[in-house]
């Protein structure tokens, strides 16, 4: 509770001053650290994603084996969506959400800053990894900050084109994951709608930037 205090404190003092001082120096050597851990985490997923082909629908279905309880069930259990950490992650959903949260302060009260049009592509690192930790079980808090810290960014046409651009990419990326690994009729009546969370997370993310960007939606149409 005390920690939770002092969070919150803490966060609402960043707003006041961004409110007062829109232009003042936020140095990204603060970051430096979650940027290292999130990029290392970035290469051990590239390195496990190269040495396994991504399986399409059809091969999913093919790779369904009867369990000795008669269901139906996918010889492959690993899901890229919906998956529960393994422990294997280099840096804590709680810090995640923190980065994105002053992310998100600085895009909403000082979005002239030049912290963000400075850091673009390292800010892009920690977001790519936000959305690979959305993927994970009931990451709702993270969710919910990646989400709008989306909808404060596209709200502000071409000023930050690469950061937009990556998340872009991320957006579909994930949802094509998401989507992919829907699981059948037959493992949704027996309880399992992690999966189901996450594509409709990412299925609701890209209806509210559309109503922020009208043609947001129709860049992804090949996803959707």
């Amino acid at each position: 509770q005390t920690n939770k205090k002092i969070v919150e404190d803490a966060h609402s003092l960043f707003q006041k001053i961004l409110q007062k001082w829109q232009i003042v120096d936020i140095r990204f050597a603060y970051f430096d650290k979650v940027e290292s851990l999130c990029c290392l985490e970035e290469q051990k997923d590239s390195t496990m994603n190269t040495k396994k082909s991504p399986k399409s629908r059809e091969d999913l279905q093919k790779g369904k084996t009867k369990d000795p309880r008669g269901s139906n069930s996918t010889s492959d259990k690993s899901h890229p969506a919906g998956r529960k950490n393994d422990g294997s992650k280099q840096i804590a959903n709680p810090l995640l959400s923190a980065c994105v949260a002053i992310f998100t302060d600085i895009l909403q009260f000082s979005p002239q800053n030049s912290f963000l049009l400075c850091n673009e592509e390292k800010i892009s690192h920690i977001i790519h990894v936000c959305f690979d930790h959305c993927k994970e079980e009931k990451q709702i808090q993270l969710r919910d900050k990646l989400k709008k810290f989306l909808l404060f960014l596209f709200e502000k046409e071409d000023m930050y084109y690469l950061l937009q651009e990556s998340c872009k990419t991320y957006l579909e990326t994930s949802l094509e994951s998401a989507l992919q690994s829907f699981p059948s009729a037959n493992q949704s009546e027996n309880g399992d709608d992690s999966l189901q969370d996450v594509a409709l997370f990412f299925l609701q993310t890209i209806e509210e930037i559309g109503l922020i960007r009208p043609s947001f939606p129709e860049l992804l149409v090949n996803t959707l």
